[in-house]
């Protein structure tokens, strides 16, 4: 555990948690990865071959953009309803919950505190992943940019509306994610940011020079229950 989360014990209890999906709760590397390269291989065969896992965190569209080189619309359509098609009703399922997740949402759970997912991710393989790992019981909400019937636009927006229709105040949540958009969203909102170094994100060199909470592991946010 680091001498960030050490220095916090005695602190802050939170009391509505709000996580990021991939990076954060869930391995999600293999799955995407997988049915990233059967959408190449379908769509674009002559860029088979070339992996994708260093550039998932952006949404699927950037990440193959990416990884391909190109910003032909249609190709990268092609490439996403691809993905899509296998992604989502079925290869999500093989995503795998880091260790201690199930345990820390069902102790956030028992203490009468909140846990909540917000993620860039649609609902519907959202659901399948959380469903299949036996997650979703534990969660108060879960927010995509499809869940509601108009999309959020960032994770600021999201989160900002989220402990407003759920009635926390700032001082009383937290921001558990692994990306830059989750810290922006963080800081945005004046929550405090518990940064997932575990995760895909490159937070490492960011946490010790930003007032952020570092965690090595899921289960180092179990100090900060209520």
């Amino acid at each position: 555990m680091r001498s960030d989360v050490d220095a916090l014990k005695g602190g802050p209890r939170f009391r509505a948690f709000v996580f990021d999906l991939d990076g954060t709760l869930v391995d999600s590397r293999p799955a995407i990865e997988k049915a990233a390269q059967i959408a190449i291989a379908r769509v674009a065969p002559s860029y088979s071959g070339r992996c994708v896992t260093a550039a998932i965190g952006p949404p699927i569209r950037e990440m193959f953009g990416a990884v391909l080189e190109t910003v032909d619309p249609a190709l990268l359509d092609a490439l996403v309803a691809a993905f899509r098609e296998t992604y989502d009703s079925d290869v999500c399922r093989e995503t795998a919950a880091y260790p201690g997740v199930p345990q820390l949402l069902a102790r956030i759970a028992a203490s009468g505190a909140s846990s909540f997912v917000l993620t860039n991710k649609p609902y519907a393989p959202t659901w399948l992943i959380l469903s299949s790992l036996d997650l979703e019981s534990h969660l108060r909400e879960i927010v995509t940019p499809d869940s509601a019937p108009e999309p959020f636009i960032s994770k600021t927006k999201a989160l900002a509306a989220l402990l407003e229709r759920h009635g926390f105040a700032a001082v009383s949540a937290v921001m558990v994610g692994d990306s830059a958009d989750d810290a922006a969203a963080a800081e945005a909102c004046g929550v405090v940011f518990a940064a997932a170094l575990y995760g895909y994100g490159d937070l490492k060199t960011d946490v010790s020079a930003k007032k952020w909470l570092g965690i090595e592991k899921p289960t180092d946010m179990l100090p900060f229950l209520g």
